[in-house]
């Protein structure tokens, strides 16, 4: 996030899409960035075709506790969210874990072990579709990742970017219409 951020600051891109979370956004960007939300992502439980959870109909943290964990490095916004669910939930963050980055290392892993992760659907919305990985919701209630536009408030948008501006609200307003 504070890359992305730097990014915008120092002219080096002039857009990012990003789920950054607002505190990283009011402390790196002090008022200098306008965010508008594209779509939010729900968080299930991810695993392979024919793994042993993969035919139950919700999955809890508790009954994941001891399972081989597929996870985003820690510091990244999608392991924050899941290390808070452990701890409001009461169960210690699981040690038998894999961290794997970026998510199409770590989609492999889940797709070649028993591997668990907690991903947003629109991450492995591929893999659904082609029926190698599976989702199964989960009973704790995860706080969505909201994804948005950001940008230099000082800066107008080059043509270019205007249109790639233009093209992910269409591509947002169309996850949010395949949700509803």
């Amino acid at each position: 996030d504070e890359e992305l951020i730097n990014g915008l600051l120092t002219n080096e891109i002039d857009v990012a899409i990003s789920s950054m979370r607002a505190e990283v956004l009011e402390t790196n960007g002090i008022g200098l960035i306008a965010s508008e939300p594209l779509f939010s992502a729900q968080t299930s439980a991810v695993v392979r075709r024919g793994h042993p959870f993969a035919l139950e109909k919700t999955l809890s943290l508790r009954d994941l506790q001891n399972a081989l964990w597929v996870l985003p490095p820690q510091g990244s916004i999608i392991r924050t969210l899941i290390d808070s669910s452990f701890t409001v939930t009461g169960i210690p963050v699981p040690q038998n874990l894999i961290e794997a980055a970026p998510f199409g290392v770590l989609k492999e892993i889940v797709k070649q072990t028993d591997g668990v992760t907690i991903l947003s659907d629109q991450i492995v919305r591929a893999e659904l579709a082609e029926g190698s990985l599976v989702t199964v919701p989960l009973t704790e209630h995860m706080t969505p990742r909201i994804f948005g536009i950001h940008r230099l408030k000082s800066r107008d948008p080059s043509p270019l970017a205007k249109r790639f501006i233009e093209i992910a609200q269409l591509i947002g307003d169309d996850l949010k219409r395949e949700r509803r």
